[in-house]
């Protein structure tokens, strides 16, 4: 079947783009957008399928998330693919992520990942979210440091009572207290289920900095998703990123929440016939049993200050 033929009505429990006006990322500070913040990313009509490039923008602060890996396969050689009962079809994903405040008064201050999948196809159930990485939650860039805390009140001494004139000395007494507290930039992921059907059709990364040191979040993040499937069918998925950023302005010194044009990329469409990337592994995988595959060992990196840079197209 032709993706780029399908309607919202072929495609029953596919997302409606009225519905999705937070499709893609949240960019820019101005209510009307930054410059580049309102761009929109369609899928080529002569090249429709797996799109590499699934959000980027740039303004008040950069975005830019892209495939590393698309990898279609079975979950595993003991599973019957015509077993009705089994999700016997697999995807490894591999997204890189990279997030940044260009200027230095800004930071990102936590952001929100999310990928949701669902059928292209009319009837098809939904691909489901098997395992991600990181998964839970990861903690990095830790601190420790010392506070002290000056704690005291009122003194007050009088003389006894054989002194004819009561004579009142007062004074304030003084202490410092101190302990070592902990703090440190944190990543969480976690897989969420759709309202309708309990499916779990969602993966999601929640990035915090670390407070104490003021560090913005991870600037880079490669996650991992394998999605089961019960029938190898077109499927899709619409991918959010909401940031929150913090810095100081003459009118106020706060944390916004970013907003501004909010464009609805197209979604990214998944064919399980087209060959595996093998970007990441040469050798290639064995796609017979991609439910085997380590996600944290072999993908998963984390990390501070990474270069971000956009397609020409975004500068122009």
């Amino acid at each position: 079947m032709n993706p780029e033929k399908l309607t919202s009505e072929e495609r029953p429990g596919a997302l409606e783009d009225d519905d999705l006006d937070e499709a893609s990322a949240v960019v820019g500070l101005n209510p009307t957008g930054d410059q580049g913040s309102g761009y929109r990313l369609l899928n080529d009509p002569a090249k429709p399928l797996q799109r590499e490039t699934a959000v980027e923008r740039h303004g008040v602060i950069e975005i830019q998330c892209r495939a590393r890996e698309i990898v279609h396969g079975k979950l595993s050689s003991l599973l019957d693919p015509d077993d009705d009962d089994s999700d016997a079809f697999a995807t490894l994903l591999v997204y890189d992520i990279h997030m940044n405040a260009p200027k230095a008064s800004r930071r990102i201050v936590s952001a929100t990942v999310e990928f949701e999948f669902r059928s292209s196809e009319a009837g098809a159930p939904d691909p489901k979210v098997l395992k991600i990485s990181p998964s839970g939650r990861v903690a990095i860039l830790s601190t420790e440091q010392e506070e002290t805390t000056t704690v005291g009140g009122e003194l007050s001494v009088s003389a006894g009572p054989e002194v004819a004139a009561s004579v009142g000395v007062a004074g304030r007494v003084e202490k410092s207290v101190s302990r070592m507290t902990t703090d440190e930039a944190r990543v969480t992921g976690s897989i969420w289920r759709d309202d309708v059907y309990d499916h779990p059709v969602i993966a999601r990364w929640m990035l915090q900095e670390n407070r104490s040191v003021k560090s913005g979040v991870p600037s880079f993040l490669r996650c991992a998703i394998v999605l089961s499937r019960a029938e190898n069918s077109l499927f899709e998925a619409r991918v959010k990123i909401k940031a929150d950023t913090d810095w100081k302005s003459s009118v106020k010194a706060s944390v916004v929440r970013m907003f501004g044009g909010t464009p609805r990329d197209d979604p990214i469409l998944f064919d399980p016939s087209l060959k595996p990337t093998n970007k990441l592994r040469k050798a290639g995988y064995d796609t017979k049993n991609l439910g085997d595959l380590d996600l944290a060992a072999e993908f998963v990196d984390i990390r501070f200050s990474t270069a971000f840079a956009p397609r020409k197209e975004m500068l122009g």
